[in-house]
């Protein structure tokens, strides 16, 4: 049976997986934890999420059934207890605490200006970006130098996109790369404001080369001559535009005309059926054309309540049970032999890839690869330098010529 939910009041309303097609490809994790009814160590939690959403993103309350507060509570409480990703919560008193503080205090982002940083957009519910306070790291930190960075004029390399040189410098590159697909290069300091560039990395933190100068970007409504000048590389008219995932009103959206649910005002609670933005399917709706409300799952394409997850035994449709396969209607057990069909994950020690249980591939340096994704070092050794020029590369598999290694370091560079 599924997990029994957090009694918030609201009769009928369960935690079940969602329809969505991002979403449900997702799954709540098994419910073998200790509920959260019992000791409650997640619904103060959940109820600060919640806060967060009515005070600053009050649209994303209509993901839930009645578009209620109650139903967000509920949702959320069975998100952290059936997901492994809460555990760190249960285990950790002062990140809860710190984490509900935040969320009750934190400034709004500006929708304008962060428009993908709302709920009320968010693709994947379970992996919302909710502050570093709740142990999810900004985007700018996780891109920043490491510690022991490179200075000014001393060897680097490019690992990707994490910061390659010290604050305040760049990392100028090689054409061809040096160890596999990774080239080297030296730091360099970052152009100010006003002087000429060639890329945006030349320049200082915070601005991008614009028609040949180092500009910060302007915000929309701001006058412009170029689109690599606006923030949202969008100048129209002469005046930087919005991002293209800024939102409409929820109000002002609902019953529009649209040919998909990408003309409906930017709005996840929104999706586009018979050429209209309707809301989200509720308990006991049909679903056959527009998904069900988060927390609900669709079944015999209505709308139901099927606790926290969709475990062994219980009924489904389509694709989608909880670390299972959905088989004629019904959740069967994890497959557990070489070539069955999986969906999320298989047992006895197989891995599902591609929709099909497998072996684990050895990834350990000296195991045999054709890229970095093959290693667990993220580095693949093999020249590749034939097909590079320019700096980017079109590199074709080779029957796994390369070998696993240890990631090269700056100094190799020298």
């Amino acid at each position: 049976m599924a997990a029994a939910c957090l009694p918030t009041g609201l009769l009928g309303m369960g935690c079940g997986r969602t329809n969505e097609g991002s979403e449900s490809g997702g799954s709540a994790g098994s419910a073998g934890s200790e509920s959260a009814q019992d000791d409650g160590a997640y619904l103060e939690l959940a109820r600060a999420q919640c806060a967060y959403l009515e005070r600053c993103d009050p649209d994303a309350l209509h993901r839930f059934s009645k578009s209620s507060i109650a139903a967000c509570v509920e949702y959320f409480s069975c998100m952290l207890d059936s997901r492994s990703s809460g555990e760190k919560f249960r285990d950790d008193d002062t990140l809860r605490g710190t984490c509900i503080d935040s969320l009750l205090s934190r400034s709004c982002p500006d929708p304008e200006l962060e428009p993908v940083e709302r709920f009320s957009y968010s693709t994947f519910s379970w992996s919302f970006p909710w502050g570093p306070a709740c142990g999810q790291p900004t985007l700018e930190q996780l891109l920043a130098p490491p510690p022991d960075a490179p200075e000014r004029g001393q060897a680097c390399i490019d690992y990707g996109e994490v910061e390659a040189c010290v604050e305040g410098s760049y990392c100028e590159l090689e054409d061809v790369p040096r160890f596999g697909t990774l080239r080297c290069g030296v730091c360099q300091a970052r152009v100010p404001v006003g002087e000429p560039c060639e890329e945006s990395q030349q320049c200082a933190e915070g601005n991008r080369c614009a028609v040949g100068e180092c500009q910060p970007p302007r915000l929309p409504g701001e006058a412009c001559d170029a689109p690599e000048q606006c923030r949202f590389s969008n100048c129209e008219a002469g005046i930087c535009g919005r991002s293209e995932y800024a939102p409409d009103p929820y109000a002002d959206s609902l019953g529009q005309p649209c040919e998909s649910s990408s003309d409906c005002g930017n709005q996840a609670a929104l999706a586009c059926a018979d050429q209209r933005c309707q809301a989200l399917s509720d308990l006991g709706e049909s679903c056959a054309t527009i998904p069900c409300r988060l927390g609900l799952s669709c079944v015999d394409d209505a709308c139901q309540d099927q606790g926290c997850t969709l475990d062994p035994g219980e009924r489904c449709q389509d694709f989608y049970c909880t670390h299972t396969l959905c088989t004629d209607g019904i959740c069967e057990p994890l497959p557990d032999r070489e070539e069955q069909a999986c969906a999320v994950e298989c047992a006895q020690g197989l891995v599902c890839s591609l929709g099909r249980c497998e072996e684990p591939a050895v990834r350990a340096v000296g195991a045999s690869c054709d890229s970095d994704w093959d290693c667990d070092t993220g580095f693949c050794d093999r020249d590749v330098s034939e097909y590079c020029s320019g700096g980017s590369c079109s590199i074709p598999s080779c029957d796994r010529c390369g070998t696993c290694a240890e990631l090269p370091k700056p100094s190799d560079c020298e």
